[in-house]
């Protein structure tokens, strides 16, 4: 990985989890120098609005489930 674009945010997205949290190195398997650009790329991305800070789920009301 040679240049990590905050503009590509398919490739970013490999990054962080379903709620939206940067994933740790040790489960996207990048080492420590790649690990820092891609955080930069994400915040930056993030910053001007090309990825959310946090995924919103949609809550299910459990006693409609249960009837």
């Amino acid at each position: 990985m040679s240049y990590v674009d905050y503009k590509n945010v398919e490739l970013l997205n490999k990054f962080v989890s379903a709620t939206g949290q940067i994933k740790a190195k040790s489960s996207t398997g990048t080492c420590a120098k790649h690990q820092r650009k891609v955080a930069n790329a994400i915040k930056r991305a993030r910053i001007i609005a090309l990825m959310p800070y946090h995924v919103v789920r949609a809550r299910v009301n459990k006693s409609a489930v249960n009837n």
